[in-house]
């Protein structure tokens, strides 16, 4: 655990047509939250550092993470058909399968993570140059606008929040 002056924050923003953040689902169905989970913006982060799904996170999950609400979005609901799958069981293969896919639609996160300094600039890095492209929760989900809301900064998560809707007001955002 870092100490008080080891700390930083660093603001992303989350922003485009779909986003899902995943939640435990039932049979067929797969739900999204209303807002980026913990794990989802860890996966995201991992991939633009460029982490296999092998490798662990522990250090990314340490971090603590508020979410601030720019434009909430609102649910909606698709279905996908996959073909020729292996069943869950292992039993063998599914010729068909339809599933219920639900996304946020045209929402807006900026999101403060708290945590060893040293770590947040390797993000902030990673973010402006990823190794894998970033997604919004599923691979086919892409940014609209830059990750990076805000540089690394020894402040307040409310500060950082404050000073990246400031910049984005000037930038004409």
């Amino acid at each position: 655990m870092p100490t008080p002056h080891q700390e930083a924050t660093l603001v992303i923003r989350l922003a485009g047509p779909q986003q899902s953040w995943g939640v435990a689902g039932i049979g067929d169905v797969r739900p999204s939250a209303t807002r980026p989970t913990k794990s989802g913006v860890a996966g995201l982060i991992a991939a633009a550092l460029g982490r296999s799904t092998e490798e662990p996170r522990d250090d990314l999950m340490a971090l603590r993470m508020e979410v601030h609400v720019v434009r909430p979005g609102y649910l909606e609901e698709d279905f996908q058909v996959t073909q020729n799958i292996i069943r869950t069981d292992q039993s063998g293969r599914q010729p068909t399968a339809i599933s219920w896919r639900q996304y946020l639609a045209d929402a807006e996160f900026l999101v403060a993570l708290t945590g060893d300094r040293a770590l947040l600039k390797q993000i902030e890095a990673a973010l402006q140059r990823p190794v894998i492209a970033p997604s919004l929760g599923r691979r086919g989900y892409f940014p609209t606008k830059p990750l990076l809301a805000g540089k690394a900064g020894k402040m307040s998560a409310g500060i950082a929040f404050n000073r990246a809707i400031e910049e984005d007001i000037f930038a004409g955002n």
